[in-house]
This record gives C-alpha cells, structure tokens and sequence, in this order.
C-alpha cells in the first residue's frame, strides 16, 4: 500500500502583538481542563503589550510564559482598564491538541520591538493542551531587530552594538539613515574584511586597524583625520589633503630614533605660515628664555645639542647692561657668546643647526 503526504498550508490567521516575557494573571484552561475557551485574566488596568494598547478582538501571541503551559495565541475578550481586569481567551484556531503541528506559524503586525516577526511552534507537542509544556519561538527578527536575525535585504540597518559575540565576515555594506549610526561591538565581536559604510561610525571606544590602512575620504572627496584636546573647547589637530597639482603623495614618517621624541608645532602668531623642510640630515633645536649669569663680556652656554660644526644663532631676550654680540663660537657640547661689554644677568633665545 503506497503512503502519500500532501501539502498541509501550515499558517495561523496573524496576531497584533507577541508578548515576549511573561504576562502574569490568573489562567484557567477551559470549563472541561481541555484548553478550550481557556482565559488569562490581568489585574485591573489598560493591558499594553510591546507598547501597543490591547484591545478588544485582537489577536495576542503568548510566547514567553513562566508556566509554558499558558503559551498560545488569544483574542482579547475585555479591554483593561481602570477597576476593569483585561481578560484574554485561547484563539479558537489553538486551543486544543488537535489544532497544532510542528511548524505552525504566525505573523505579528503591530509592536515597537516585534512588528514584522514570525512565530513558529516547535517540538515537542504538548500531550495535554493547557497542562503540559507549549514552545513557541520567534523565527524571523523585526525591522528594528539584532544584526543576527537581519536578512540582507531589510533596510531598516541595525546597530553592530546588537551583536554579541557575531563576527560579520567579507564585505558589509551600512547605509545609517539620518537618525542612525553604526556603534562599537562588543569586545568578543569583530568585522572581518571590508566595511563600507555610508554615515557616520561612532565608538565609545578606540578604535584600531591591527593590519591595513585608516583612510578617511576617496579620490575626488576631501577626508581629513581631527584629533581632539584633552581639555573641552581647547581647539583641535586637523590632517587635512590639499591640492598637489598631480598625482603626488606627501609622506609623513620618522628616521631611526634613540628615544621617544615629542614635535611640538609653535604659535607662529599668524593665521598661516610654513615649515622649512631640508632635503639633507639637517637637525635643528630652538631654545627660548635661557638664563646667563654675567661677570663677563663672554659666556658660555651648555647645550649637549651642540657640536663643533653646528651655525647658533642667539638673540638676547633681556639685559641687564646693553651688550651686543660681536661672536658667537660652537663648540662640542658648548657654544660661547662674546659680547662687547658683560652683559651682566640676562636671558637669550638661541638656534643651533646641525
């Protein structure tokens, strides 16, 4: 005798909202303990379900009752409402054995969280409607869901700070709309590959390329790079590309270095101005406000920058007596300044090049 299985259309007339956490209220599983006509009657109040306002005749998926027992679909049958308790009844669709197989589904229409989701029912079946175990789980995420429940064409995009522990590998496009933003994952999450995104990216945190370029902008549209102050409304440090007049790239690098190294840019007092740049190893070390002793019509300045090769150049800040500087001599270690009279207890600012 040949068996055949035909094609049972597995879904339930939708739902306005799915309770995801349990409802608490008083269940009754029907006048014969079968499930059928079984009610859950709320406490007195407006009843509110993933921010939607239940009313009477919609349709209420209970998918995360303590007693699981009492998951199911209902239909309101009173509205809550002050000195009013709201009372849900089993959907006349499910509320006995008979009426479910594995796989049944429902839609969910209405919710801040769960608009747009499927719920499904799963093994095993209950032997005893209302009295043993009913597991329904959501099977497809909301438009507002987590990034691990997107499908790729949805393009309500979620934030990667909905990602725990998910690595998002090869390429992922993010088009953030005007209220949105793609937000640091958690420690244990990683994007892998290529991240295209179109808005804004905004971390709480650092953010780090362990292997590859940081590039801010394209060819054709300016990106500059802004590091902020420690101190609020202290200004800002902006890398930002100009015009080269071809296809030339400018290098900023450092040489072999025996010590870390501070480059402080100075106040130039002007709104622009340049940085003289050498093609040869020339090194330069400005000094300002460097105090000397007098006593005689030459001193001698301590700088370990200087070498016997080295062009100073000084100029006196302050002066006890009027001096002028008549030769300045470097030295290894040392440069001396020969004055014509002593210029007694005074300040200079000195260059030396080397």
């Amino acid at each position: 005798m040949a068996l055949q299985q035909y094609n049972i259309y597995a879904g339930l007339s939708p739902c306005r909202v799915v309770a995801t956490t349990n409802q608490a209220g008083t269940y009754v599983n029907g006048p014969l303990n079968n499930g059928v006509n079984a009610t859950l009657t709320y406490a007195t109040g407006v009843l509110t379900i993933d921010s939607v306002v239940v009313i009477v005749g919609d349709s209420v998926c209970l998918i995360g009752q303590t007693n699981d027992n009492e998951n199911g679909i209902y239909v309101c049958i009173v509205t809550g409402a002050v000195g009013v308790a709201a009372v849900l009844q089993r959907r006349h669709d499910m509320q006995c054995i008979e009426q479910i197989r594995e796989g049944m589904w429902t839609t969910i229409g209405a919710g801040t969280v769960s608009a747009g989701t499927m719920v499904v029912v799963v093994e095993p079946l209950p032997a005893r409607f209302g009295i043993d175990d009913l597991i329904l789980t959501s099977a497809i995420g909301a438009g507002s869901g987590t990034a691990s429940t997107k499908a790729a064409s949805d393009n309500a995009q979620p934030t990667v700070a909905s990602v725990v522990g998910a690595t998002l590998a090869n390429h992922v496009t993010v088009f953030a709309d005007t209220a949105g933003s793609i937000k640091e994952a958690d420690a244990a999450a990683t994007l892998e590959q290529n991240l295209a995104v179109t808005g804004t990216v905004v971390a709480s945190g650092a953010i780090t390329s362990t292997a590859g370029n940081i590039t801010s902008g394209s060819s054709g549209d300016l990106g500059t790079f802004i590091s902020f102050a420690p101190t609020a409304a202290n200004g800002t440090l902006i890398l930002a590309a100009a015009n080269a007049g071809a296809a030339f790239n400018t290098t900023i690098s450092n040489g072999s270095m025996t010590q870390s190294t501070v480059y402080t840019i100075s106040d130039i007092l002007a709104a622009t101005g340049n940085i003289p740049v050498s093609t040869s190893a020339v090194r330069m070390k400005m000094v300002p406000d460097v105090a000397v002793a007098g006593g005689s019509a030459t001193s001698t300045i301590t700088d370990a920058f200087c070498t016997a090769a080295s062009v100073v150049l000084a100029f006196w800040q302050t002066q006890t007596n009027a001096a002028v500087t008549r030769l300045i001599l470097p030295a290894a270690g040392s440069f001396n300044i020969v004055t014509d009279v002593d210029p007694g207890s005074s300040t200079i600012n000195y260059l030396i090049f080397k």
